[in-house]
């Protein structure tokens, strides 16, 4: 009797632990030391630049290192630069994770869940909640924060080359994970290399 009952409990305890491990996502934050990339970093697009996340001014934001270089960079305010307390974006299976495209201009309720799955990318006391977002502008794709549309002041804010100035769009990419399969095309993370 008593060892039927240690059966039970050890299935109930797999089953338990079987139960949380569907509903964990696994990417996560790394600490970032320059020149060391993680084996399962997230490149923004095959060109050697990857997703972070950096504390600024109050809040933890999305933002694009540049390992070659030696820095990230951030928007806040305009453009903010980098070099430690660094976080990189991690996720073992590289096609959990995809770019979604989004369009700020339309209602949300046309786009069928805009946010549904979005990569939280840190938080901010001016806005809440930011997400991960990329935009091709000045001859580079742009990882930034990404304001939820319910906000006033949404879109993704990336910065200006010339005079690190902030700058709104409201059509982009939005990195999201796959936690299911489901019709309709994913773009993958290692599909956007334009």
């Amino acid at each position: 009797m008593q060892y039927s009952t240690h059966i039970l409990a050890f299935f109930i305890y797999l089953l338990c632990v079987a139960s949380i491990g569907a509903f964990m996502r696994d990417y996560y934050w790394r600490d970032y030391s320059p020149g060391e990339i993680p084996y399962d970093a997230i490149e923004v697009s095959n060109d050697g630049k990857y997703i972070g996340q950096v504390y600024v001014n109050g809040g933890l934001i999305p933002a694009m290192i540049y390992p070659h270089l030696g820095y990230s960079v951030a928007e806040l305010h305009g453009k903010q630069v980098i070099k430690e307390n660094i976080k990189i974006l991690c996720c073992p299976d590289h096609s959990k994770l995809y770019w979604g495209y989004v369009d700020f201009k339309q209602p949300s309720s046309a786009q069928g869940g805009l946010m549904k799955n979005a990569i939280l990318g840190g938080f901010h006391k001016d806005v809440g909640k930011v997400f991960i977002g990329k935009v091709h502008h000045e001859g580079e794709w742009k990882v930034a924060k990404v304001i939820s549309i319910e906000n006033i002041y949404n879109g993704l804010i990336v910065w200006k080359n010339s005079d690190g100035s902030p700058l709104n769009f409201k059509q982009f990419y939005m990195l999201k994970y796959n936690s299911s399969t489901f019709g309709g095309s994913i773009v993958t993370c290692d599909d956007i290399s334009r």
